[in-house]
């Protein structure tokens, strides 16, 4: 295992180069000038232009702004903001901790309701539980974040006052404020997530449900829920796995719509201050670090795998 592991870390080199690459290039594709946005007002008078552009290395070709920005990165130097004069390096780690959190309860609340919900439906042989499932998946798939989140805000935290609005304080500090405050946005990105997440696991288990093992197993008089947990559902749990990492790899990037509806100051809310600054550096560091951050979760469910079932083995 450990040399696949290995093997597996070798070869996310090259896939993170090309990708550094691509995240480069498309970043630099976007219209506008920082320096422009840089010197404001000031950037009128063609000279004082041309030394910002100078200065912030502008003036060089693409490939040549690549490999300073490549070795800066390799180096620990993130570079600076354009925008606010922050180091990218001290931005990230003010956002990164609201970002990851979000992300984390949102996935958790994710499994802990969809994995029973799923099994719930699977074992269930009423067509009314069936139909009442579907019915409901099929909302939580169709619903888009930003209305539910909003109608979450209006239900629970202004009409009922039961959770605050803008106010995330730290979970060190105060964990239950902390987790209470975090919840409405954490089940707004989880509600599509929910409804994804148990259909697998309904599909799965129905599937793993007339197998010969299955039958040994209660033929043998073991209790259902023995049969569900140690028979069917933990031989289902390679396609729900490969689910549930994609989510959380697409979770740490994909919370720029919640925290933007709940006011989160996270790296979505950064990342689209950034596109409109045309902060280069700093978008750049954020789209690189979610990339990043995709791959590896995507590591780690190859490596669950063999947790997961012995049989499997990697050349």
């Amino acid at each position: 295992m450990w040399a696949y592991i290995i093997k597996r870390l070798i070869f996310l080199i090259p896939i993170l180069f090309v990708v550094s690459i691509l995240v480069f290039l498309l970043i630099h594709m976007i219209p506008g000038d920082p320096a422009v946005t840089m010197l404001g007002t000031e950037a009128a008078n063609p000279e004082t232009l041309e030394a910002m552009r100078k200065k912030m290395g502008l003036d060089q070709p693409v490939y040549v702004q690549y490999g300073i920005w490549l070795q800066n990165v390799l180096t620990g130097n993130f570079g600076k903001s354009i925008s606010s004069g922050k180091t990218v390096m001290d931005l990230l780690s003010e956002r990164y901790p609201f970002t990851v959190e979000l992300a984390l309860y949102a996935l958790i609340l994710s499994v802990v309701i969809a994995i029973p919900l799923g099994t719930l439906a699977a074992i269930t042989r009423s067509k009314w539980v069936g139909f009442i499932f579907q019915f409901f998946t099929l909302i939580g798939l169709s619903l888009p974040t930003f209305w539910s989140g909003i109608m979450f805000i209006l239900v629970f935290s202004v009409y009922l006052r039961w959770f605050p609005i803008v106010n995330f304080p730290s979970l060190a500090d105060a964990p239950l404020e902390n987790l209470k405050a975090f919840f409405l946005p954490a089940i707004t990105l989880a509600l599509p997530n929910i409804a994804a997440i148990a259909r697998v696991v309904r599909a799965s288990l129905l599937d793993v449900r007339q197998r010969d093992y299955v039958k040994t197993a209660r033929a043998k008089g073991l209790a259902e829920g023995i049969v569900v947990y140690k028979h069917m559902l933990k031989n289902a749990m390679i396609p729900i796995i490969t689910l549930i990492g994609i989510i959380a790899g697409y979770l740490m990037g994909g919370v720029i719509i919640v925290e933007h509806v709940f006011a989160i100051p996270g790296l979505g809310r950064l990342g689209v201050e950034s596109i409109t600054g045309r902060d280069y550096p700093l978008l750049q560091m954020i789209v690189l670090f979610g990339v990043v951050s995709f791959v590896f979760v995507n590591l780690i469910v190859d490596v669950l795998y063999i947790f997961l079932n012995p049989k499997i083995r990697y050349d």
